[in-house]
């Protein structure tokens, strides 16, 4: 028996070539997503997905990318403790290196290949695991440096400025939580997500606060019907806006009212939570 191909790749291929017009693409989205989830019954999560993936044509590398300040890169003449010491710190298995500075990227090394150097030193030559790494403009599509990392088997791309020198670094992990969200490591720091009661009624919400406990806090169910699957408050603020909010956005729902405080272009990072008959402070 053959396994589905995941929804989104399916659905994606059906509708990619409508949503490349130059004009209307946001509400062709919208009413994509719209359509598909009523044919196919999404839950709200996979809607979500949908339509992070179909609106990938209208974002730039340059919105994704990790900034000139942020890039951690090893000089070629790095010894085999300096690499181990500085991927170790960082935290990453690729690393860009450069020649004479950050604006001369020459190649990128991954951490694997120096796996049998481990404890040794005499003749190691940094030049032999040096793998070609891809340059792009700021301006290049995601989806078009999705295509090229894959077709050239490349992780990370340098982005370089209008005069050639290094302006950003992209991941292909930077690119697939454009999709599917924040993907975190055992790396990353992140502090739990948080509910705060400002007055009573009014609350200010994480956008990652499990939904299922806060029904529990505030007394009110609010996974019915089509949200039955949300598993999140930012979730919610998404599925019932049925598009990615606007920061300030109201949002009414079985008697609250819900504004997205702080928004990211990737994310619903703060939610305001409003009982019915009561207002923030100030």
């Amino acid at each position: 028996m053959q396994s589905r191909a995941p929804f989104w790749t399916s659905l994606a291929d059906r509708y990619w070539k409508k949503l490349r017009r130059p004009s209307g693409r946001d509400g062709r989205i919208r009413h994509t997503v719209e359509t598909v989830g009523q044919s196919h019954d999404l839950t709200p999560k996979q809607a979500g997905i949908l339509r992070q993936l179909l609106r990938l044509d209208t974002i730039d590398v340059e919105e994704v990318m990790v900034t000139r300040s942020e890039i951690v890169a090893v000089p070629a003449t790095a010894s085999i403790q300096q690499l181990i010491d500085t991927g170790s710190q960082a935290g990453h298995s690729r690393l860009p290196v450069f020649g004479r500075d950050l604006d001369d990227i020459i190649g990128m090394i991954h951490m694997k290949d120096l796996l049998s150097w481990w404890g040794k030193s005499d003749g190691f030559q940094l030049s032999e695991f040096t793998r070609p790494i891809l340059t792009v403009a700021p301006s290049t599509p995601v989806t078009e440096l999705l295509g090229q990392m894959q077709s050239e088997r490349c992780h990370i791309a340098i982005v370089a400025d209008e005069h050639g020198g290094t302006d950003g670094l992209v991941t292909i992990e930077d690119l697939l939580e454009e999709i599917v969200g924040e993907i975190e490591d055992e790396h990353d720091q992140t502090p739990p997500p948080d509910l705060v009661e400002i007055t009573k009624g009014v609350y200010e919400v994480d956008g990652r606060y499990p939904l299922k406990e806060f029904e529990e806090q505030v007394g009110i169910h609010l996974r019915t019907g089509r949200f039955e699957d949300v598993e999140s408050i930012g979730g919610l603020v998404i599925a019932i806006a049925g598009e990615f909010p606007a920061e300030g956005q109201r949002l009414e729902h079985n008697s609250l009212e819900l504004v997205p405080v702080d928004v990211s272009h990737r994310a619903v990072l703060r939610v305001q939570v409003l009982a019915k008959g009561h207002r923030a402070p100030g």
